[in-house]
C-alpha cells in the first residue's frame, strides 16, 4: 500500500479556494432562472409552466 505524502499548506489552501469557487459558481448558475421561450407568445388567459407545455384560455394544451 502506498504511503500518503504530505501536502503543503499553500497547496491545500489553493485547492480549497478552487473548490469553494467552483461551488459558488455552480450554486449561482443552479439558482439562475432560465428564459421560457413560450412566454412571448402568451395571450390573455394563457399560462405556461415550462418550455414544453402551454395551456390556452380555452383549456387546450
Amino acid at each position: 500500500m502506498a504511503s500518503i505524502g504530505k501536502i503543503a499548506r499553500r497547496t491545500f489552501l489553493i485547492g480549497a479556494a478552487a473548490v469553494a469557487g467552483g461551488v459558488a459558481v455552480g450554486y449561482y448558475y443552479y439558482r439562475k432562472p432560465f428564459a421560457n421561450p413560450l412566454e412571448a407568445d402568451l395571450g390573455k388567459g394563457e399560462a405556461t409552466f415550462n418550455p414544453y407545455v402551454k395551456i390556452g384560455a380555452d383549456n387546450t394544451i
